[in-house]
């Protein structure tokens, strides 16, 4: 047997016996394991991009510290407000804080460019329960007038 005619009845096998095996269902999962076999293993792993995975982290902190810092802010004059807004303001705050604490645990230091280089402190994570419940008597709502309530919406965890 001569190598065109061991090529000529190879070509005859892909051509016109596999399609007639492929069509039979345990061979054709078989062969389909058997491809995705030898792919996963022919496809090396990517690369970490240390550069990429440190710059995530840190526009992450700087967004989750400008989040904090808003929520804060919304806290000191929430007196007014439902109670049911002030406890989701409160437990807002506390997904916060422990968003930011599980990138320190992480094995992140706060970024180069971050808020410590820029001389603004780090963040003290305390509970909901370390803040105090506003003391003055809540304000008289403006009833009427053009304008219109701002909803402030506040976006947590990873974007879908």
């Amino acid at each position: 047997m001569d190598s065109l005619e061991l090529t000529a009845w190879t070509l005859v096998v892909v051509l016109v016996l596999l399609p007639a095996l492929l069509r039979i269902g345990p061979v054709r999962r078989a062969a389909f394991r058997l491809g995705a076999a030898a792919v996963e293993r022919l496809t090396p792993e990517p690369e970490v991009d240390q550069d990429a995975l440190d710059l995530y982290r840190a526009l992450r902190y700087e967004r989750l510290q400008r989040d904090l810092d808003r929520l804060r802010r919304v806290l000191l004059t929430d007196e007014t407000k439902s109670a049911v807004r002030q406890i989701g303001n409160r437990m807002a705050h506390d997904r916060l804080l422990h968003d930011l604490a599980e990138l320190a645990e992480a094995g992140r230091s706060a970024p180069a460019a971050g808020p410590v280089a820029r001389g603004r402190q780090p963040v003290r994570t305390q509970p909901a329960e370390a803040w105090p419940l506003p003391t003055a008597a809540p304000s008289a709502l403006p009833t009427g007038g053009q304008h219109r309530p701002v909803v402030e919406v506040l976006e947590l965890g990873r974007r879908r």
